[in-house]
């Protein structure tokens, strides 16, 4: 019996999102759902080891859901451990996404008080560095 795996939304992720996919590989596996997801694109065959990507088109004829084809290398994001495929079915980056929007204010203020601090510690750090090049020249 084939398990049913999760589906997070059925919204996908924007292009925004997608792009921030820090990785890509010809297999990989989203850790939020379960699936793994392969390149079966005939080309990429030379960047399996020997069976592997006959196992992946095996295990895709089997379970379509849980083993996904794919034309193009995978890629993926890991936000906290979690590695997420970026177009998965489960749709997982999505809830990311609408986490991020839906915060987006508090987001926003607290990057600009993170700047703003940034900003504080370079002046400090300029300042000290001024204090030993002057010392220097005594």
């Amino acid at each position: 019996m084939k398990k049913k795996l999760p589906v997070f939304t059925d919204k996908g992720p924007s292009e925004i999102m997608m792009e921030l996919a820090s990785a890509g590989s010809i297999a990989a596996d989203c850790t939020a759902c379960g699936r793994t997801h392969f390149n079966a694109f005939n080309e990429s065959e030379s960047f399996y080891e020997e069976g592997e990507l006959e196992r992946y088109i095996e295990r895709n004829a089997k379970n379509p859901d849980e083993c996904c084809a794919h034309d193009h290398s995978i890629s993926f994001i890991n936000i906290n451990g979690e590695q997420i495929v970026v177009d998965c079915p489960c749709n997982r980056l999505r809830m990311v996404e609408d986490f991020i929007w839906g915060h987006r204010y508090l987001i926003a203020d607290y990057l600009r008080q993170r700047i703003k601090g940034q900003a504080q510690s370079v002046e400090c750090e300029k300042a000290n560095i001024a204090g030993i090049a002057e010392g220097l020249r005594l």
